[in-house]
Formats: structure tokens, sequence, C-alpha cells
């Protein structure tokens, strides 16, 4: 008998320990991170239309369009991995607000580095007719059976074989061998604190350069256009999944 109130007086600690624990919790007010996307192709800055650039062939090109979807953030933190409500986003370089991105963390971490998709995953892809982001009319989607155009690169160059000269690489594909999601890590070079009920700016830059550069270096007079999911499209992914890097944060 006597060794029983020790006992229930230990469990009536553990009790309050973890109550107080979860409340600790969720008295924590969230946090904010304001992610700001750059564009740049190599060392110059992206400008639409009027600015000239060179692949890794030195082939001439012009971008007159750089679209595509980023989904499904996760934060990589000293206490493991935090996924984040699921969220889709279409960045568009003509519109300048699509480039401010901004996500609720629920509560304060020790952040080492961001990860997303690019892309829109398979269950967005089956769900049907959708909004915001995911309209239809806003030009990144195929049809149910090809899905959505997860990116889009479309500009001029003088050594694309079509009649306009034109290049268009519009990549999809959300199944299958060629699939082109493609899951990203930005790596911060030291942990950034994430602190409840403030901002924190993450600016990160994203290489249209590197569309181009990779196993399979793209050039223009080879292949100026892409519309279909399959081979094409998968490689273009595999490079662009190279294209994200931090620039700072504050």
């Amino acid at each position: 008998m006597k060794t029983r109130y020790p006992i229930a007086l230990l469990h009536a600690l553990f009790f309050l320990v973890a109550c107080s624990s979860k409340k600790t919790d969720v008295d924590q007010p969230s946090a904010q991170v304001q992610i700001e996307l750059q564009h740049s192709v190599g060392s110059k800055v992206l400008n639409l239309e009027n600015t000239t650039y060179q692949n890794t062939y030195g082939e001439d090109f012009t971008v007159k369009t750089f679209k595509y979807y980023l989904s499904n953030f996760k934060l990589i933190t000293t206490l493991g991995v935090v996924t984040l409500p699921a969220e889709y986003f279409l960045v568009d370089e003509s519109a300048p607000a699509t480039k401010n991105i901004t996500l609720t963390i629920p509560k304060s971490y020790e952040v080492n580095a961001i990860q997303f998709m690019l892309g829109v995953d398979s269950a967005r892809n089956n769900s049907g007719i959708q909004s915001g982001a995911l309209d239809p009319l806003n030009g990144m989607f195929w049809s149910w059976n090809s899905g959505y155009i997860m990116a889009k690169l479309e500009g001029v160059s003088p050594a694309s074989k079509e009649p306009t000269k034109a290049f268009t690489f519009h990549i999809g594909g959300y199944e299958g061998p060629f699939k082109v999601q493609q899951y990203i890590t930005v790596s911060f070079p030291s942990n950034i604190h994430i602190e409840g009920g403030k901002i924190t700016s993450l600016r990160l830059n994203a290489d249209v350069a590197k569309w181009m550069d990779g196993p399979t270096p793209l050039s223009f007079t080879t292949i100026a256009t892409i519309h279909t999911p399959g081979e094409p499209a998968y490689n273009i992914a595999q490079h662009y999944a190279k294209m994200f890097s931090f620039i700072n944060h504050n």
C-alpha cells in the first residue's frame, strides 16, 4: 500500500508536465516566412523581351515568358522535417507580386533548409476543375489526361528552326517514368531562427540558364518545342531542379 502513493504522485507529475508542454506549443504565436524570388540568366538579371542571353552552345536567345508552380513546402529544422499545409503558388516573371510568397509557420524553429516541389502533385492533377493558382484559365493546364504544365519558358532564338524562330518549353507530366515534379532543397549557410510572432524574409534566386545546362545540354537548333510529357520534358526538369539558390535573409 505504501508504494502506491509515490507511483500515483509520479503519474500526476508526468501528466502536469505533458499538459504544460502542450500548452507551451499551443500558446506560441505563429511566424511568417516571406520568400522573395529573383530571376536571373547566369550572372545577368532576367528581363523579358529586351535582353539577349546565350546558352552553353553560345546561341543567342531572348525570354518572353517564364512561369512555374511551387507547392508542398517543408522546413528542415534542428527538430526534424516540418511539413506545412498544402499550398500552391504560380510564379510569373511578368507579374511581380507572384514572386513574393508568404508561408505561415506554426511556431519558432531553427531552420537549416527549405524544401518544396517545383510543380503540382498528382493528387491535384486529378482533382477536377480548380481555382486560384490552379485555375486552368492561367494557361498552365493541358488536359485531364496530361495535367498541369509545371513550368513554362518561351522566347526567341536565331538558332531555332521554327519558322518564327521561337522556342516554347512547356514542361509537364505527372505520372509514369517521365513525371517531372521536382523536390528541391535549398540549404542555408547557417541556421536561420524563425521566431513566432515575427516575419522572416528569405531571398532565393532562380537561374533560367540552368534549364539548358546539365547532363544533356540544350541547343535550340536541336530542340525548340516541347508541348507534351515525355523524355525531352523530363530531361529539362532534371536540369531546372538545380536552378534555385539562397541569396540572404533578414
